[in-house]
């Protein structure tokens, strides 16, 4: 099921409290021109990696642990949790 844009926020938000790192998010925007996609992307975490949100589905992307793909939000929470505590 497609994630509205509030959910997503809120998954980010929650995502950036277990991680420990700040994570800024840019609405994005309804149609893509050259003049108005000049925000970075959301999912980025400065030294941690990326986490993307691809309709149902999450990709985790970090550069010590590699690529996973999750199926829900609550899986990739205990992932993070996990790599978090070492």
């Amino acid at each position: 099921m497609k994630k509205t844009n509030e959910e997503k926020q809120e998954f980010y938000q929650r995502c950036s409290e277990i991680l420990g790192i700040k994570h800024e998010y840019n609405t994005p925007v309804p149609r893509r021109t050259r003049w108005n996609t000049r925000f970075i992307g959301n999912g980025r975490y400065p030294g941690f990696g990326l986490i993307r949100c691809y309709n149902s589905s999450v990709m985790v992307t970090t550069r010590i642990h590699g690529s996973r793909m999750f199926d829900d939000y609550e899986s990739v929470y205990e992932y993070l949790v996990a790599l978090a505590k070492g």
